[in-house]
């Protein structure tokens, strides 16, 4: 689980170092407007995922806590990201 939770934050961390210098380009409410859909997809991603693999029988359904966990962790590390980055004025 906690390698889950790991690959997710990396994803997410990632994606807003390697889109730092266009976020930061933004006006102040349409970053906070990418800051809450960059946070919200791989929720929603891992939300529709788990609901899929939940409904299915056998070793798939061992498979669908750890898809909700990475995108909740994708989230998160997103929007720490982001954030920390924005708010420090790192460049």
């Amino acid at each position: 689980m906690l390698i889950a939770i790991l690959v997710g934050v990396i994803i997410g961390v990632a994606a807003a170092f390697s889109l730092r210098g266009r976020l930061n380009a933004l006006p102040w409410l349409t970053w906070i407007g990418w800051l809450l859909v960059g946070a919200g997809m791989p929720v929603l991603t891992g939300q529709l995922g788990f609901l899929v693999l939940a409904e299915s029988s056998g070793e798939a359904a061992a498979l669908a806590i750890p898809l909700l966990v990475t995108g909740l962790g994708a989230g998160i590390g997103w929007a720490a990201c982001v954030a920390g980055l924005r708010l420090t004025h790192r460049q």
